[in-house]
């Protein structure tokens, strides 16, 4: 071969070898692109859930706060010497903190986080819940016509205690029904989290930031 064959071959090797490394490099840099994308979807769908999984926190706590003031309110009914002051502002904060219990039946934030649930899970959940609180509502309407003045006082004090006992129970009974359900939640978010990056896309963008 001649010097000029030689040298034009050596140019089309290097541009062959030029064309085959912008090649590789582009396809890294789409691989990069898209897990990271990917990744960046996945969080945001992560940050999601979490927000969503605070509710399910938010329910339970205020089934156990709720179900903890019937309690206060059973105390004062059995004690012989109910307080109807006391008694009746104890009975607003619970019909208070019944509808906000009410409310969360109709939150998109529990029904999304009910929907991640198997069926038969979520509908018992749900059953559960509006159960507490219609029982709760029944109490309530019960519960603000005794009077000082009520016939037979004593024994319609028992009859309200053990009716907000049954109330109490049932959202005890709810929020075990929430915990479980958080507990399933929970590790489907852990098995969730973003994935790394593969070994070559780890070393690839080493490389890039050492050329930089």
């Amino acid at each position: 071969m001649t010097p000029d064959q030689i040298a034009l071959l050596g140019l089309l090797i290097s541009s062959i070898v030029t064309i085959i490394g912008w090649a590789v490099t582009a396809h890294i840099q789409l691989r990069i692109l898209r897990e990271t994308r990917k990744s960046q979807q996945l969080e945001r769908e992560l940050a999601v859930f979490r927000e969503r999984m605070a509710t399910v926190r938010d329910i339970t706590s205020t089934l156990l706060e709720e179900s903890a003031s019937y309690h206060e309110l059973i105390a004062m009914l059995v004690s012989g010497h109910f307080n109807f002051d006391t008694g009746a502002n104890l009975i607003q904060q619970l019909n208070t903190k019944g509808l906000e219990l009410a409310k969360s039946l109709y939150d998109p934030a529990f029904r999304s986080i009910r929907d991640l649930l198997p069926e038969e899970h979520a509908e018992r959940l749900y059953n559960q819940l509006k159960k507490a609180s219609e029982m709760g509502a029944a109490y309530h309407a019960s519960a603000v016509g005794i009077n000082p003045l009520t016939p037979r006082l004593d024994e319609v004090l028992r009859e309200s205690a053990n009716q907000a006992l049954e109330v109490s129970k049932q959202l005890i009974k709810t929020a075990d029904m929430f915990a479980d359900a958080f507990a399933f939640l929970d590790k489907t978010l852990a098995k969730a989290q973003p994935p790394e990056p593969s070994i070559f896309c780890r070393v690839f963008r080493r490389l890039a930031f050492w050329k930089r």
